[in-house]
């Protein structure tokens, strides 16, 4: 059900893995403070989000993007644009203050 006025949030991966870590929502121990930061983030912003996997060969810009083949992304969108991406500190295990 769709409540008026709540965000919705879609990821479509190639990993397996982190669907499966959003769908259970159970990670290894070492990954569970970064699960739990993030269930918190998107609890706090009251959005609806989900995961979904879309087999690398049906998703194109991802695997590309996965196995760093930005060419192949042009090839597929010639209007694409890649920017870079720098996660929180905290995700990079910096210790919080």
């Amino acid at each position: 059900m769709y409540l008026e006025g709540r965000q919705c949030l879609a990821i479509f991966t190639n990993n397996i893995n982190t669907v499966q870590l959003f769908n259970s929502l159970t990670a290894l121990c070492n990954f569970n403070w970064m699960l739990i930061k993030v269930v918190d983030m998107i609890i706090a912003s009251d959005i609806d989000f989900r995961v979904f996997h879309v087999p690398g060969a049906h998703n194109v810009v991802a695997n590309s993007l996965s196995w760093m083949q930005n060419a192949d992304i042009f090839t597929s969108d010639p209007e694409a644009i890649i920017s870079t991406f720098q996660p929180p500190q905290v995700m990079l295990g910096a210790t919080q203050s």
